[in-house]
């Protein structure tokens, strides 16, 4: 039997495209994930940015909204938001679909200053306890790796602040964000934390819709569209050096 949700997604399936066509408006969502995405930094941050700038070269508008990761990630399932920028997964890809590449993150092992924790294979990292963001990616055999000690949260800041409170050894999380606030967050974060030297993944940053969104292929044709000509016109190195991203993170 047909669950409600997914009777009211076919109903706007069959009622949406011709409307979608006239408003050409995006709503997206993200998490608190500075300099990245955040509602304290005029404009969104460097994506929101990216994404407007990219919509904006197809007369595609956008509002977007700030909540924690997990409810961004579910809203977008659900076809109550439109769109969030994610790093790709083969498990995700089984239920979303992916504009071309936006940027190139580089997710990282955060540990206290000075811990020497080093590391080849995860068989080395089973004696180390972690934090990780719910629903996020950060590689794919180290997500599915059960053999490591690992604890969820829903907030980026958290996680690091139980890595500086000892109450686990490392999380994983985003290099330019951690950078971004032992700068801006001297007194909570300087001094305090340290990156292992070898990297676990360079993930790619892109433009995420639901398998279920009616519209879905003409907003990443737009996008795709509108991502190649502020390449082309300037405007995506301009917003790098805006936030002082270097060229290795796209």
């Amino acid at each position: 039997m047909m669950n409600f949700s997914k009777w009211l997604i076919l109903c706007w399936a069959a009622m949406s495209p011709f409307s979608w066509a006239e408003n050409m408006h995006v709503s997206l969502t993200a998490n608190e994930w500075p300099p990245y995405t955040s509602a304290n930094i005029e404009g969104g941050g460097l994506v929101i940015e990216l994404i407007k700038s990219a919509f904006a070269e197809e007369d595609v508008t956008i509002d977007y909204v700030i909540m924690p990761w997990a409810r961004a990630m579910a809203s977008v399932e659900a076809v109550r938001k439109d769109a969030v920028a994610a790093w790709y997964s083969e498990e995700r890809s089984e239920k979303f679909v992916f504009s071309d590449v936006l940027l190139i993150n580089h997710a990282v092992m955060v540990k206290r200053k000075n811990a020497d924790i080093q590391w080849q294979e995860l068989e080395d990292l089973i004696p180390y306890s972690f934090v990780l963001l719910i629903d996020a990616v950060n590689e794919e055999q180290f997500d599915q790796y059960d053999a490591l000690d690992k604890t969820y949260v829903g907030d980026e800041k958290q996680a690091l602040d139980m890595v500086i409170k000892k109450r686990v050894d490392m999380t994983v999380r985003d290099q330019g964000m951690v950078e971004y606030l032992i700068e801006t967050e001297p007194e909570r974060f300087a001094d305090k934390l340290d990156f292992v030297e070898k990297k676990l993944a360079h993930n790619a940053l892109s433009l995420m819709l639901s398998k279920q969104h009616p519209n879905r292929e003409e907003i990443i044709a737009h996008f795709n569209r509108g991502l190649s000509k502020i390449k082309e016109n300037g405007r995506y190195q301009a917003l790098l050096e805006k936030y002082n991203v270097s060229a290795l993170e796209h």
